[in-house]
């Protein structure tokens, strides 16, 4: 059985979000980057940024490099603990996946995003067959953690709100794509409103400047149709977390990681002009 195209880019434009939120979150929150890619045809643009701030590490550099390594991973750890669930001591990375799997059973988080990611990187190795397979399972599993509070990952369900192969076709009409636009800008809402405004703003430059350049402005109904679009979906995630009695979301963030985030809304108000909205 073959994949058809718009369900093989589905699949990599999912592949596309895991790599920028490794970017985003990856070890070393001070070295943040973006890149912006063209699935169809790969990278089409290396425009890599760094951001406008820094947060200097506490670890002295005279330390031996065994040492250091395990210093980042402590400083790491304390430095998300309070933002990001499932950031922990222990690392899983070398569980199995059936184990993996019985712990996210059990409401572990840290499991969960594990599990998600070894999907996920089975999925770069399979063919059409099973792909989207391994896919399924992996979102499954971010839905879940992200119902039990996660909010690093996300965006690697982007494909579940809307379809970024309608950029791509001139199949579609304008009318059609101004509609996927604002449920695509409505699902990077909904991440903001989770406290994730890297991804929020990243998300939305790299598809209005990628994927719909055409389209330079927003009107007054526009927003208001985000706004409740990103709220629906806000309400939805909730819904299922106080159904299984975890309460509703927090969404506070941390002041130093805030810094960090006010400093990319300046960047972002700066170049998407018409497209920016509070």
């Amino acid at each position: 059985m073959r994949v058809t195209n718009g369900k093989l880019w589905s699949a990599c434009a999912v592949l596309v979000s895991s790599f920028i939120f490794l970017m985003y979150f990856g070890a070393d929150f001070r070295d943040m980057q973006v890149k912006e890619h063209d699935v169809a045809g790969g990278v089409v643009g290396s425009n890599e940024k760094s951001l406008k701030f820094e947060i200097k590490s506490p670890v002295p550099d005279v330390i031996n490099s065994a040492e250091r390594s395990e210093a980042h991973r402590l400083e790491h750890e304390e430095f998300y603990s309070d933002y990001i669930v499932g950031v922990d001591k222990s690392s899983y990375s070398d569980y199995e996946l059936d184990t993996l799997l019985d712990l996210a059973e059990s409401g572990d988080v840290r499991a969960m995003k594990t599990a998600a990611i070894k999907y996920l990187e089975m999925s770069e190795s399979q063919d059409d067959a099973t792909i989207l397979d391994s896919l399924s399972k992996m979102k499954g599993l971010v839905e879940s953690a992200v119902v039990h509070g996660d909010r690093e990952l996300i965006e690697l369900l982007s494909s579940n709100f809307f379809e970024k192969s309608v950029f791509l076709s001139d199949e579609y009409s304008g009318l059609r794509k101004e509609e996927e636009f604002v449920k695509a800008y409505a699902f990077y809402d909904f991440v903001g409103l989770r406290g994730n405004f890297s991804d929020k703003y990243y998300g939305q430059k790299n598809l209005s400047k990628i994927y719909y350049p055409e389209k330079t402005y927003l009107t007054s109904a526009e927003v208001e149709k985000i706004k409740a679009q990103a709220q629906s979906i806000y309400d939805s995630f909730e819904k299922k977390r106080v159904e299984l009695g975890l309460g509703p979301f927090d969404n506070t963030i941390p002041p130093t990681v805030q810094a960090g985030f006010d400093a990319l809304k300046d960047e972002y108000f700066a170049e998407m002009g018409g497209l920016a909205y509070e």
